[in-house]
């Protein structure tokens, strides 16, 4: 997925995702929703690990973007926090892509 897909707005998040920055960058995510004239794209290809704030946060954003008529995808999870997702069931609820 790429910058260039219409109505997308894509952003890359990195490292670990925990209680000490989940709020700060689900603030920074429900403002490029804002952004985003259809879509939110986040990259997660650079995440290490997700703690339950962090998923938290991420259903947040959800909510957000629907509240708003818009969608998020989460996109290239790697293995260790894709399990965390797995685990709550949140690949259920939330978009994910490969």
């Amino acid at each position: 997925m790429g910058d260039e897909e219409a109505g997308a707005l894509e952003v890359q998040v990195g490292g670990e995702i925990d209680l000490a920055n989940a709020h700060a960058l689900g603030g920074d995510l429900c403002h490029s929703v804002d952004r985003a004239s259809e879509r939110l794209i986040v990259d997660l290809s650079e995440v290490t690990f997700l703690d339950s704030s962090a998923m938290g946060m991420m259903l947040k954003v959800h909510n957000y973007a629907m509240a708003c008529q818009k969608r998020v995808t989460w996109w290239n999870i790697q293995p260790t926090p894709n399990r965390a997702i797995k685990l709550m069931a949140l690949d259920q609820v939330l978009d994910f892509a490969p």
